[in-house]
């Protein structure tokens, strides 16, 4: 996904947003939290071509609307935070939707880090 991005979308920096990380498997699922020094760390792009590229990014991430039901993500809207400006902004992230009751945290929220 990564060369995909590179290729298809600006890059506008590191933010993080309120929330835990899990390791499902091979791959991150992030969550919503309610404590305030619970942070996931992630990238931010700005998709020009929007609606082509999040349908795209909806298919990668199996939250397209032809993909079975329920979704093993969900695209939200969160406020996050830019890491190199402290400046908050909106952006779409994708939630895991399903339990991670035992599932490793990933504490440092920063998936590349590991567990």
């Amino acid at each position: 996904m990564h060369e995909w991005l590179a290729g298809h979308a600006r890059w506008l920096g590191q933010a993080h947003f309120q929330g835990q990380l899990h390791l499902v498997e091979d791959y991150p699922g992030a969550i919503d939290s309610s404590d305030p020094s619970d942070r996931v760390l992630g990238d931010v792009y700005e998709l020009p071509a929007f609606e082509v590229d999040i349908a795209h990014l909806d298919a990668y991430e199996e939250c397209a609307p032809d993909q079975p039901q329920p979704h093993l993500y969900l695209r939200v809207i969160r406020t996050v935070v830019m890491t190199h400006s402290d400046e908050a902004t909106q952006a779409w992230i994708y939630l895991y939707n399903r339990s991670v009751l035992n599932l490793p945290r990933i504490r440092s929220g920063d998936f590349l880090s590991g567990v």
